[in-house]
């Protein structure tokens, strides 16, 4: 039972499924108002709707959102305290014995545009750079595709110094795998953002999506952005736009700001 159905995700697809559950149970349905939705055709099915500015990070609306539709204050750009407790959990029994907790990284290398990858051989450089301060590295998969780019990377390595599963991950161990790292490097994945909501140092990379938007906060998080990143180019139309959308987000420039995250922890 409910007293009320709030739809944050503001689809036609969700509000379908709220609605359904709001009728059954004859109780509100909130959600965004037609200006403030991502498809305004969905806010039609709202009876209580909220307009909240779509210039504000993803989890600032939807914080704004159910403030208002609830009934309380939350001050504007308080900081994100996400409150997981880990205190039972332990380093994941899948690393091999040479993978000691906190000297390993983690390269989260998927994501679903192909405009969002970081360049393969960029990161070969990385691992390299990893492994010459002495760093394991873990890369993991969730499909063939990050499985065969995973092996490829990992190839380049010194023996012993680059893992990649032999099977895809459950969500909570690569949770674990995360939270246990002494530091993370993403493209623009979900994953980023449990790694942020774990407190772990990360660096993130925005090709061609924007941080302020969208990017993974947290306090152990550096978000890297390139000149296309408020573009949201699933493809390039030329190679200079291409090239532009690595400007920033060099192999240096990300082991520098790695670094520099740890030494401040």
């Amino acid at each position: 039972e409910y007293d009320l159905v709030l739809d944050a995700q503001g689809l036609l697809k969700s509000a379908w499924v709220a609605r359904k559950v709001a009728k059954k149970n004859m109780i509100p349905l909130a959600g965004y108002d037609w200006s403030s939705i991502r498809e305004p055709l969905a806010s039609l099915c709202y009876t209580q709707k909220q307009s909240v500015s779509k210039d504000l990070h993803a989890i600032e609306r939807i914080r704004q959102l159910f403030c208002k539709t609830l009934g309380y204050d939350l001050e504007s750009h308080a900081p994100i305290v996400y409150g997981l407790d880990t205190t039972t959990w332990h380093s994941p029994s899948v690393l091999p014995d040479a993978f000691q907790a906190g000297v390993y990284w983690v390269f989260l290398h998927g994501t679903t545009w192909e405009s969002k990858y970081w360049p393969e051989a960029y990161w070969v450089d990385l691992l390299a750079r990893a492994n010459a301060v002495g760093r394991h590295v873990v890369l993991p998969w969730g499909n063939e595709e990050e499985r065969l780019r995973a092996l490829r990377i990992a190839e380049t390595s010194e023996q012993g110094m680059a893992w990649v599963p032999e099977q895809p991950l459950s969500l909570n161990t690569v949770a674990q795998l995360l939270k246990y790292a002494q530091g993370v490097v993403s493209v623009d994945t979900g994953l980023s953002h449990v790694a942020a909501a774990l407190d772990v140092p990360m660096v993130v990379m925005y090709r061609v999506t924007d941080p302020k938007l969208v990017g993974a906060d947290g306090s152990q998080v550096i978000r890297l952005a390139s000149p296309c990143a408020p573009d949201y180019l699933k493809q390039f139309p030329d190679k200079k736009t291409e090239a532009q959308s690595l400007e920033g987000l060099s192999v240096e420039n990300v082991f520098q700001n790695l670094m520099r995250l740890m030494r401040l922890r």
